[in-house]
């Protein structure tokens, strides 16, 4: 592989061998997975922007679901993370205060209180609705 060159006004990747090449591995990457890998995994070492390895495919048109796999797994394992770990919304500060106060005054046994009150809460919620509107009782 060459090394991409860089057009000096905009500062981005002129069509080189080492784009095509990724172009061509991405389009076929079912059959050659690994050597997509490995052609990722160069372009990388020879500091093209892990963005360029995004963008080039969209702008031509390529949806190859498959490719997009690999790439997001080649960039994973070198470190690059797109998304910050963990996944699902973060707990409220309030409910991290209701564990901190049921914990303190429990123990660990303040955990399963936790879950306990939620029910009862939720039973109550459930009596409230089916008093005010009793055709969803029914349902």
């Amino acid at each position: 592989m060459t090394t991409p060159s860089r057009d000096q006004e905009s500062g981005l990747l002129a069509e080189a061998p080492d784009r095509a090449q990724y172009l061509a591995y991405y389009n076929a990457a079912g059959a050659k997975a690994c050597s997509f890998k490995q052609c990722i995994n160069q372009l990388l070492h020879k500091g093209v922007p892990w963005q360029d390895l995004i963008r080039w495919p969209k702008e031509r048109g390529f949806d190859n679901p498959y490719a997009r796999k690999i790439l997001s797994q080649a960039l994973t394992e070198a470190g690059i993370r797109r998304r910050k770990p963990g996944a699902g919304r973060e707990t409220p500060q309030a409910a991290l205060a209701m564990l901190a106060f049921a914990t303190a005054k429990h123990g660990e046994d303040g955990i399963p209180l936790l879950l306990a009150a939620y029910r009862a809460g939720r039973a109550r919620q459930v009596a409230r609705t089916t008093a005010v509107n009793p055709e969803t009782a029914a349902a």
